[in-house]
């Protein structure tokens, strides 16, 4: 188990929270930086965490929303990296967030 606040660590330490509807050259709203949340404490966790960010210079354009919809991807989605792993996108996009997870929080890495 993990708390939500070190999940949150995780999230804003692994990907760039400052680019509006952006990840990398991917752009589009469905790659905008988004916290979905079905509790009022883990929004509120994630708000403080964002206004921490703020104080420090670090401007998240992350949005804060509850859950309405959670389902099961499509299949091709399912465990795209461990299928992909020699494709450009998986070099390019999600090597990267993996050695930053194991460079800064490998304590998490079960």
């Amino acid at each position: 188990m993990i708390s939500t606040e070190h999940l949150i660590e995780i999230f804003f330490g692994t990907h760039d929270s400052t680019t509006l509807n952006q990840q990398g050259a991917d752009i589009g709203t469905q790659y905008r930086s988004a916290i979905f949340y079905t509790t009022l404490e883990q929004s509120k966790l994630a708000n403080k965490i964002i206004d921490y960010l703020a104080k420090i210079g670090i401007h998240a354009t992350t949005v804060v929303q509850p859950i309405t919809h959670y389902g099961k991807a499509d299949e091709n989605h399912q465990n795209y990296y461990e299928k992909n792993r020699n494709e450009a996108y998986c070099n390019s996009v999600i090597e990267p967030k993996l050695k930053k997870f194991r460079e800064r929080f490998s304590h998490y890495a079960k």
